[in-house]
């Protein structure tokens, strides 16, 4: 949304008679940079849950509980899955660990 903002304030600039060419540029440029960067985010958003669920279907319970012994709680627990597996995701890190004190505890919902 702020790449539309600044596309709009340049093109504003662009049509007012005061101003000037350094000023028009600079708009601009910055139009051009938020909008790539937005456009970066969403190409490559796909491909960062795509590679994190994919690396959570490798992990067995083995790994899970390996992380969980040298923690002293869920969130270390959370931490040591990510950084033992570069790529995995928050959210997947998170329900791996869940999943496993919910099956070693007997609770299943």
């Amino acid at each position: 949304m702020a790449g539309i903002g600044a596309l709009a304030l340049g093109v504003a600039a662009l049509f007012a008679p005061e101003s000037g060419v350094s000023e028009i540029l600079r708009w601009t440029a910055l139009a051009v940079l938020l909008l790539g960067a937005a456009a970066h985010r969403w190409w490559f958003a796909g491909r960062a849950e795509e590679r994190s669920r994919r690396i959570a279907a490798e992990l067995g319970p083995a790994d899970v509980a390996e992380a969980e012994r040298e923690s002293s709680g869920e969130i270390q627990a959370i931490r040591r899955m990510r950084v033992a597996h570069p790529g995995l995701g928050l959210r997947d890190a998170r329900d791996l660990v869940v999943r496993h004190r919910g099956q070693r505890t007997g609770d299943r919902g």
